[in-house]
């Protein structure tokens, strides 16, 4: 009995260990702002639903069956305003409370309504399919008696209230005018990771040495490492600026010596992956030295 009990200990500790290894340790950032948008009257700015999320790609078994799904480090959901005149992002309210309650498979940034009147934002939540509001009858009644509501809040004051359901009709069944993705995401392109509300140090504090990592392995997805350059390596030092330049002198020659390393006839596709991979990081190399010159 003791040596069975021992034999459970044992293969529980090596399961935990192996899910716990399922992700990568690198982490990739999303900023998704493809949802609802109201736009001022004047066109002076509009409010958006932003998710922007820290993830893990998953790897190992955990990529089984169909390429696996990601691991959320941080996840958000929130109401935002940008200024067009004075360049300015500004967080309205978080929707965390309503979206956590739902299951993954409902977490669309589009299930909320929109109306901007002046200074005073309209919200209101779409109910969710008839799966997840199964699950909320026994997990949170709250969010059911939430998603019916009409909410207000006032953009320069951040003022939140209800109002009366009997607007519904002319605050959200109004014609909208058909808008473009590009429209509005030009508007947001050059904000940096601070104007988000994403600071890795608070969020995911990770070691001087793996964040090198992430920029001479290229780990991460640019979004990331873009998040690395403006607020990480304006407190490197001289020396461990070099440091990431003299690794990545070392990387470029292993993706070099891997792409001789194929035989073109008997291998072509490999070969030419690997030479693919080997010109890109020239390119990537010599961006990053740009960079760094900066500092």
């Amino acid at each position: 009995m003791k040596y069975i009990v021992l034999l459970i200990i044992i293969f529980g500790t090596v399961f935990i260990s192996i899910l716990s290894s399922c992700h990568s340790e690198y982490l990739n950032l999303e900023i998704k702002t493809d949802g609802t948008i109201a736009w001022n009257r004047d066109s002076s700015g509009f409010a958006f639903v932003a998710r922007k999320r820290l993830y893990q790609d998953p790897k190992g078994i955990a990529t089984f069956p169909d390429g696996g799904r990601v691991k959320n480090v941080f996840l958000d959901f929130s109401l935002y305003y940008y200024d067009i005149k004075n360049k300015n992002l500004s967080h309205l309210t978080g929707l965390n409370n309503f979206y956590n309650s739902l299951s993954y498979r409902w977490l669309s940034i589009k299930q909320v309504q929109l109306s901007l009147n002046d200074s005073v934002l309209y919200y209101k939540m779409i109910a969710p399919y008839d799966y997840d509001i199964k699950n909320l009858k026994e997990s949170s009644s709250q969010i059911l008696k939430d998603i019916p509501k009409i909410y207000k809040i006032n953009i320069q004051t951040l003022k939140k209230d209800t109002v009366d359901k009997k607007l519904y009709n002319n605050l959200f069944n109004k014609k909208r005018e058909k808008l473009t993705t590009k429209v509005y995401k030009r508007y947001l392109k050059n904000l940096n990771c601070a104007d988000w509300g994403i600071d890795l140090k608070k969020l995911h504090p990770q070691s001087k040495n793996t964040y090198i990592d992430y920029l001479v392995k290229k780990e991460g997805n640019t979004d990331f490492r873009e998040c690395i350059f403006q607020q990480k390596i304006p407190n490197f030092t001289k020396n461990e600026r070099n440091i990431i330049l003299n690794k990545m002198q070392k990387q470029k020659q292993k993706l070099y010596e891997k792409y001789l390393s194929f035989d073109e006839k008997k291998d072509p596709y490999r070969k030419g992956k690997a030479k693919r991979a080997y010109e890109d990081y020239l390119l990537y190399i010599n961006d990053v030295k740009k960079r760094l010159s900066n500092y």
